[in-house]
């Protein structure tokens, strides 16, 4: 132990570190029991969790389809006429 410091001394000091820390906890525990609130938590339905959206699939597989096929017209065209 450094000079100047007795036993009672570290004792006091940890003894007053573990109330403050102590306290500190109980105060935390106050604060996220008034902060967070469940009965108050709004949670948004949105349709897409619930039900799938087939639609958007169909208009995305229609299109890459009708794109892709384009896509090949124009690449032989220009291949035979460039």
């Amino acid at each position: 132990m450094p000079r100047g410091m007795s036993r009672s001394n570290v004792i006091d000091g940890y003894n007053n570190l573990l109330a403050e820390y102590n306290l500190l906890e109980k105060e935390n525990k106050s604060l996220k029991n008034s902060l967070y609130k469940p009965e108050q938590t709004v949670v948004i339905n949105r349709g897409y969790e619930t039900k799938p959206d087939v639609s958007s699939w169909n208009n995305g597989f229609v299109t890459g389809f009708t794109v892709s096929l384009i896509g090949t017209y124009l690449g032989m065209i220009f291949i035979h006429y460039y």
